[in-house]
């Protein structure tokens, strides 16, 4: 297969527009549904953290005696850092493949769109390095260890769920974990459980199962959405024989997530979006450049697909991951 950059490979005689196929797909890219995200002036900078435990604590008001004044006492915050790092692709065209080119080709929106799937790809990949995974929440769990998994037909998931939620809240003083991040491999396996089964039968005659069973699953597990991990990849070399694969492994990730960032809002993890340099955003921003210097190269046009983020754990304690879940 040759590449779409030359003008003989962008033109076949007698192509038939309906044997005209583009494998870019509508893929389920998560990054942006678990945790919010907060808009920053400046590419690096310092925000607060607190401790819940001193917000807590009982035993500070004590009974005051004629004459007396209250006790005082005192709250710390500790600080932590983000640095956004520009992450970013391009694409060209020159005039002789584009003048060349079958209509029903329609190179230029193929590789533009080729570019942002890219992006977007990368964009879940760090959420899953940042957050999904061992070491970095304040309860890590795994299959076997701490649990039955749940592809064992005596597995029971939704009563795991009902501890870890009751663990989560104690934990973090009355903050309710509300959502859960779950593979689509966990998925799978966990709509043949018996005890799930048992509780959303009947989900299939509704006409959306799909979305219906996730919304089921919601109201079993007691959250207020399950996000479901489906983004296939591709992890193999250019030219390398492709090897599609789900990009986020078995695994569970229960969160605390509020509707919006802001000031004293617990959060568990948090995506700082740089928007402050021309032509760069967090949800993904293109640009078109058409200049001479371009022209000499021979080159048409050069389109740019640029992003810019830090991902960050926030609040440790507000996040439960297992592993090893089937």
């Amino acid at each position: 297969m040759s590449h779409l950059n030359t003008p003989s490979a962008v033109h076949i005689d007698e192509t038939l527009t309906n044997l005209t196929l583009s494998y870019m797909t509508e893929q389920n890219y998560i990054a942006d549904q678990i945790f919010p995200t907060v808009e920053v002036q400046k590419q690096s900078d310092k925000f607060y953290v607190f401790n819940p435990d001193e917000e807590n604590r009982e035993g500070d008001v004590t009974r005051l005696a004629p004459r007396t004044s209250p006790a005082k006492f005192e709250l710390s915050a500790g600080q932590s850092q983000y640095f956004a790092d520009i992450f970013g692709l391009a694409v060209d065209f020159d005039d002789q493949t584009l003048g060349n080119a079958d209509a029903v080709l329609d190179i230029r929106s193929r590789k533009v769109n080729a570019a942002v799937n890219k992006m977007m790809m990368k964009r879940d990949r760090d959420f899953l390095d940042t957050f999904f995974t061992t070491g970095v929440w304040g309860t890590d769990l795994a299959g076997t260890t701490d649990f039955v998994k749940w592809s064992d037909g005596a597995s029971t998931p939704i009563d795991n769920m009902r501890a870890w939620k009751r663990d989560f809240q104690l934990t973090n003083y009355g903050l309710k974990a509300n959502k859960v991040l779950i593979p689509q491999i966990t998925i799978d396996t966990l709509m043949s459980n018996p005890q799930i089964l048992g509780r959303i039968n009947g989900g299939a005659s509704i006409a959306n199962p799909a979305m219906i069973d996730m919304a089921l699953l919601a109201s079993v597990f007691g959250v207020e959405e399950v996000v479901v991990m489906d983004v296939v990849t591709n992890t193999a070399k250019e030219g390398a024989t492709g090897t599609p694969n789900w990009m986020a492994g078995d695994g569970l990730l229960l969160t605390h997530t509020p509707s919006n960032a802001g000031l004293d809002t617990p959060a568990s993890g948090l995506t700082f979006a740089w928007n402050s340099v021309e032509g760069v955003s967090y949800g993904l921003s293109t640009e078109s450049f058409t200049d001479e210097a371009l022209k000499r190269q021979g080159v048409a046009e050069e389109v740019q697909v640029k992003m810019a983020y830090d991902m960050r754990v926030v609040g440790p304690k507000l996040g439960l991951f297992a592993n090893d879940v089937i």
